[in-house]
C-alpha cells in the first residue's frame, strides 16, 4: 500500500527528465520509511518515476528523482508517493521543480568523490546537475546551481560524505551524501560569523566610533600643562583649565591640530569628574585607533596623575566579504580541521580559515588559537587567488604567482609567513593533481605541467618542467585526472584532456627515473575530461558526433578491450546479429569472434550482422595504438644528429601478445612471426606469445631515424621491454 500526499497538474503533458523535491521533511517519521515520484497520462494509472528515495525524517533535506541522462518521460500528472507506514504524518514540502534536456549542449566536468576505500563515485557537473555513476552504472543525479558557462570555472573541495564546490557568482555550494549512491541532499551551505569589509567604492555608516578617556587628578588649574600623542605624533602644549568644557576644548584644538588627526576628526567631552572622553569621528570614525600616550609638562607638584585608557574599541563600517552583492570565494579546500576560504569576488588576494574543528564559523572575534582568520596575501602586486591545496605546506595558486605558508599550524594570533614561489600562475579551472607523491599544476599559459616541489636545502618551492620534452602535448588543457598505480610493479599515471580535443598520459615512477608522456586520441570524438574513481577506475568524458548527432558521452577506460567505444556479448549459443550498438550508430566497427579478428561491418539501426555465427563477440572502433621513439641520435667523437642512421636490430620482450609490428629505418611496420604454422588454425585469442622477439638485419638508412611499434592485426599486446641497436652511416 501507498499514500498520495502531493499531486501536481501540469495543464498538458510534458517532457521530462529530472524532478527536484526541496526541503521535504515530515515530523515523527523514521529514516527507513520510502517515498517515490510517480507520473501518470490519465490520471489514473500511474507508473513510479525513477528509484525510490529510502530516506525521510524530521531533518529538511532535498532529492532529486532522476532518469538516466538522456532518458525523459511524457506526462501531464504527477505526485508524490510514501509507503503506508507513513500514514497520518504530516509531510512538508517546500518546492517541486521539474526539469527536461535542451537540444543545447552543454559543458561538462568531472571529479571523483572517495568518501573510503570501499565507496567512490564518479560524478559529471553539467547545466544545472552533477550525475553521480558506481562503477559504470548511473546511480543518481544531484541538483546543481551552476549554468553550462560556469561549469568549467566551479572548484570543489571534499571532506567524508561533504562536497563543497565555489564559483565567485555563486553561494558555496554543499552536496551532502545521505544513505547510497541514490540520496544525496543539495543547497546553498550558510556561514556564520562572516567578516565584514570596507570596500573603496562605498561609504559605510554601520561602523563603530572609537572613544578613549582622559583621566586628569591633581592638576592646577591654569598653570598645569600636557600633550598627547597620536600615531607618533605630539601635540600642541595642551593647558589644565579646571574640571570644565574648556579643557575639554582645550584638548580637541590640540588634537586636531596634529597632522594626522585634522579639523573634525574629534570631538572631545568632559563626561565625568575630571574625566575627559576623546571621539573619533568624520575621517577617523568607524575604525580602530591605537591608544595614545600623555606627557606631563609641569610646572606641577609632583602629585598629578593623567592617564589614558579605551572606553569603545572602534570597528570598521562594511559588509560581508562574501555576499549576492559583493560576489563569493572561487576556491576553498580543507586544512587542518579548518576550511580554508580563497579567492572572494570582491577581495581575490585574500584568504579566510574558520574557526577549529567548527567549518562554517567564521569569527575573528573568537579569542584563543581556534579563532577564525582572515589573511591577505602580502605582495606587491594584486593576485587574483585560483587555487589552494594543502599538501606538506599550504599551497596558494594565483593568476600569476605561487605561495605557501611557511608555518606547519595555521593558529589565530600568530601571522602567517606567505613565501612567493616561481610566479608562474596556475591555468583557471584546473585543480592541482597529486601523482606519485607529487603536486602537479598547469601554469597560466596553458603549456606545460610543472611539478610543484619543495626543496629543503634551499627551502623553497620550485616548478619543475615535467613537460619540457613533450610541451606539443600540452594545449589549453581542459581537465585531468591521476590513476594510481596498481601494483609494485605499476606507475601513477596523470590523464589530460586539451581544449583542442586531444589528450595526453603522463606515466610516472619517480624511485625509478621513469617519466613519460605519450598523446592519445578516439576515432571520431574530442576529450573534454577525464574522471578517477577511487583512483583507479578512469572515466572518459568525450564529445561525439553519431547519426549526425553531436552529444556528451561519459566511456570507462577497460585496459582488456580490444577496441574503442566496445561492446563485448557472451552467449551459450552462438548468434548472427549483435544489438546495443546506438551508440555507434552509422559507423564502421571492426568485428572479433570466438578470439579471432573477422574484418569490419556498418552498424545500422544500433546493431550489425556477423560474418560467421559467434559466442564470445567484441565490437568496437578499431583505433590502432602505435608507439614511437624519438629520433635516434648516437654520439660518436661528436654529435651525428642529422646524420643518416641505420637501426639494424630490434629485441622486444612481450606479454600475452597476439600479434606485433615493427618499423624502422623509414619502412613501414611489417607484421613479426610469433607463432608456428601449426598454430595456424587456432583462435589467436588462445594462442597468446609469452616471451623474447629479435629482429635482427634491418636494412635501409634514414635521417632522423626512428622506430615504430604497432599492429596491423588488432589483438591482445603488451610490451614489457624494447631496445634497439644502431650506427651511423
Amino acid at each position: 500500500m501507498s499514500i498520495a500526499f502531493l499531486e501536481i497538474d501540469l495543464g498538458a503533458a510534458t517532457r521530462v527528465g529530472l524532478v527536484d523535491i526541496v526541503d521535504i521533511a515530515s515530523a515523527g517519521a523514521d529514516a527507513s520509511d520510502g517515498w517515490w515520484v510517480e507520473y501518470s497520462t490519465d490520471n489514473s494509472s500511474w507508473t513510479q518515476f525513477a528509484d525510490k528515495f529510502d530516506l525521510l525524517g524530521s531533518e529538511t533535506f532535498t532529492r532529486r528523482a532522476s532518469l538516466a541522462p538522456g532518458e525523459d518521460v511524457t506526462a501531464r500528472y504527477w505526485r508524490l508517493v510514501a509507503d503506508d507506514a507513513l500514514s497520518g504524518r504530516t509531510i512538508a514540502v517546500d518546492a517541486v521543480q521539474m526539469w527536461q534536456e535542451s537540444e543545447e549542449l552543454s559543458a561538462a566536468r568531472g571529479f571523483g568523490f572517495s568518501y573510503s576505500t570501499e565507496t567512490d563515485y564518479a560524478m559529471v557537473l553539467t547545466d544545472r546537475a552533477i550525475e553521480v555513476y558506481d562503477a559504470g552504472v548511473h546511480v543518481g543525479s544531484v541538483y546543481s546551481p551552476y549554468t553550462s558557462a560556469q561549469v568549467a570555472e566551479v572548484t570543489r573541495a571534499q571532506s567524508l560524505d561533504t562536497l563543497l564546490q565555489f564559483h565567485e557568482d555563486v553561494e558555496p555550494w554543499r552536496v551532502f551524501r545521505q544513505g547510497d549512491g541514490s540520496e544525496w541532499d543539495s543547497r546553498a551551505q550558510s556561514f556564520d560569523n562572516v567578516p565584514q569589509i570596507r570596500f573603496s567604492d562605498a561609504t559605510y555608516t554601520n561602523g563603530t566610533n572609537e572613544k578613549q578617556e582622559v583621566l586628569l587628578l591633581k592638576m592646577t588649574s591654569g598653570t598645569d600643562r600636557f600633550n598627547l600623542k597620536y600615531g607618533g605624533k605630539v601635540s600642541a602644549s595642551i593647558t589644565y583649565d579646571g574640571d570644565n568644557s574648556t579643557t575639554a576644548g582645550n584638548i580637541e584644538a590640540a588634537l586636531e591640530g596634529i597632522e594626522d588627526v585634522g579639523s573634525g576628526n574629534v570631538s572631545v567631552s568632559r563626561t565625568a569628574t575630571n574625566t575627559f572622553t576623546v571621539e573619533f569621528i568624520n575621517d577617523l570614525g568607524q575604525q580602530p585607533i591605537a591608544l595614545m600616550s600623555y606627557q606631563f609638562l609641569g610646572p606641577g607638584d609632583g602629585d598629578e596623575i593623567i592617564d589614558v585608557s579605551k572606553v569603545v574599541d572602534g570597528e570598521f563600517g562594511g559588509v560581508p566579504i562574501m555576499s549576492a552583492a559583493r560576489g563569493w570565494p572561487s576556491c576553498g579546500t580543507f586544512y587542518q580541521s579548518r576550511l580554508a576560504l580563497a579567492g572572494f569576488k570582491g577581495r581575490k588576494a585574500t584568504l579566510a580559515f574558520s574557526v577549529l574543528s567548527d567549518f562554517f564559523d567564521l569569527d575573528l572575534e573568537l579569542e584563543g588559537s581556534d579563532g577564525g582568520l582572515l589573511l591577505p596575501i602580502d605582495n606587491d602586486q594584486m593576485k587574483a587567488i585560483r587555487q589552494v591545496n594543502p599538501g606538506n605546506h599550504f599551497q596558494i595558486f594565483t593568476d600569476d604567482g605561487e605561495f605557501w605558508i611557511s608555518d606547519r599550524v595555521i593558529a589565530k594570533g600568530q601571522i602567517p609567513n606567505f613565501a612567493l614561489g616561481p610566479e608562474r600562475g596556475i591555468w583557471p579551472g584546473l585543480d592541482v593533481a597529486q601523482a606519485d607523491d607529487n603536486n602537479f599544476y598547469v601554469p597560466a599559459d596553458g603549456k606545460s605541467v610543472r611539478a610543484f616541489v619543495f626543496e629543503e636545502a634551499s627551502q623553497r618551492y620550485r616548478a619543475l618542467n615535467a613537460s619540457r620534452l613533450s610541451a606539443h602535448l600540452i594545449a589549453s588543457p581542459t581537465g585531468w585526472a591521476t590513476i594510481r598505480r596498481d601494483s609494485s610493479e605499476g606507475a601513477d599515471r596523470v590523464f589530460l584532456a586539451n581544449a583542442d580535443g586531444s589528450a595526453a598520459v603522463y606515466t610516472l615512477a619517480t624511485a625509478e627515473d621513469f617519466a613519460a608522456w605519450v598523446p592519445w586520441g578516439t576515432q571520431g570524438g574530442e576529450f573534454v575530461d577525464f574522471i578517477a574513481e577511487g583512483g583507479r577506475t578512469l572515466y572518459a568524458i568525450v564529445e561525439r558526433t553519431v547519426d549526425g548527432q553531436t552529444g556528451l558521452r561519459l566511456e570507462i577506460y577497460d585496459p582488456a578491450a580490444l577496441y574503442d567505444a566496445h561492446v563485448a556479448v557472451s552467449e551459450d549459443d552462438p548468434v548472427s546479429e549483435v544489438s546495443g550498438l546506438d551508440h555507434l550508430e552509422g559507423e564502421t566497427v571492426e568485428l572479433w569472434l570466438d578470439g579471432r579478428p573477422y574484418g569490419s561491418a556498418a552498424v545500422a539501426s544500433g546493431a550489425v550482422a556477423l560474418p560467421v555465427a559467434a559466442s564470445e563477440i567484441e565490437v568496437g572502433l578499431n583505433v590502432a595504438w602505435r608507439a614511437e621513439t624519438m629520433d635516434l641520435v648516437m654520439d660518436v667523437g661528436g654529435t651525428t644528429r642529422g646524420s643518416k642512421s641505420r637501426v639494424h636490430s630490434v629485441h622486444l620482450l612481450l606479454e600475452d601478445t597476439g600479434s606485433i609490428a615493427v618499423g624502422a629505418n623509414g619502412e613501414e611496420p611489417r607484421e613479426i612471426l610469433l607463432r608456428s604454422t601449426a598454430d595456424a588454425f587456432k583462435p589467436l585469442g588462445d594462442i597468446l606469445y609469452t616471451g623474447p622477439v629479435e629482429i635482427d638485419g634491418l636494412m635501409g638508412y634514414a635521417r632522423e631515424n626512428s622506430v615504430v611499434i604497432t599492429q596491423t592485426i588488432r589483438s591482445p599486446a603488451t610490451v614489457r621491454a624494447f631496445t634497439m641497436e644502431g650506427r651511423t652511416v
